[in-house]
């Protein structure tokens, strides 16, 4: 996995995918069927108005390219109770993890064991995440 530093403030998600399936946000962003650009929440403030990119929105163009996307919750809502559930990700395979407390999205990088931060940083792993989706080829499983 190499390193890549997002573009704009919302390219996490996108970015962070990109590294897991050794491309570049650039390639996968040509084939979304939306303008993350566009302004959809007008009330909120920089860049939090834009429609911005989703993992929901990259999962066609992950199973185009013949990879898997599956998700691992750390809190989940049941009959209006958030329960936190004990698990790891599995962290032997590559993927991208949601942070609760910045809303921030980073690569998982299972040969090191390390997070590669869209912002440019390698660090060791946080206990915070609440999301982590596993993003591997098919021909693995």
């Amino acid at each position: 996995m190499e390193l890549l530093k997002q573009e704009s403030p919302y390219d996490c998600v996108v970015t962070s995918v990109a590294m897991c399936m050794n491309t570049t946000p650039e390639d996968l962003k040509k084939d979304l069927t939306h303008n993350p650009d566009e302004i959809i929440w007008a009330g909120k403030p920089g860049v939090r108005c834009l429609r911005g990119i989703q993992i929901e929105d990259l999962l066609p163009i992950i199973w185009s390219r013949n990879y898997y996307a599956m998700p691992f919750f750390k809190k989940v809502v049941i009959q209006n109770r958030i329960l936190t559930l004990n698990c790891d990700p599995p962290l032997f395979m590559n993927g991208i993890l949601m942070y609760e407390d910045i809303h921030h999205v980073v690569a998982w990088n299972s040969n090191n064991q390390q997070i590669y931060d869209p912002r440019g940083e390698i660090y060791d792993l946080r206990d915070n995440w609440v999301e982590f989706w596993v993003i591997t080829r098919r021909e693995l499983f």
